[in-house]
């Protein structure tokens, strides 16, 4: 099974035999960290890299990277993601 990650937002998945896979970064970064020991793993794909440019309506959230990436690690954290475990991979920017 494979679930797509939205331009914007991240996934974190526990425990399970998932893919995660994110739309085409284009100028976009993609963030994938695996800790295998315990079974974490997440994605996140952003396209803005500052606070400045994000978009918070009723309809729609679109974050950067520096709203997301707090969020994602700490989701990762609640995970029990061990960092020091974990392999981390980026990607993108074109």
């Amino acid at each position: 099974m494979a679930i797509v990650v939205p331009k914007c937002s991240y996934r974190v998945i526990n425990k399970r035999k998932i893919v995660l896979k994110s739309e085409f970064l284009g100028s976009g970064i993609g963030i994938g960290v695996m800790d295998k020991k315990n079974e974490v793993g997440g994605l996140l794909h952003y396209v803005f890299p500052t606070k400045s440019f994000d978009i918070v309506k009723e309809e729609i959230n679109l974050l950067s990277g520096e709203s997301l990436l707090p969020l994602f690690f700490k989701e990762l954290k609640n995970f029990q993601c061990d960092f020091s475990e974990a392999r981390v991979v980026i990607a993108g920017g074109s």
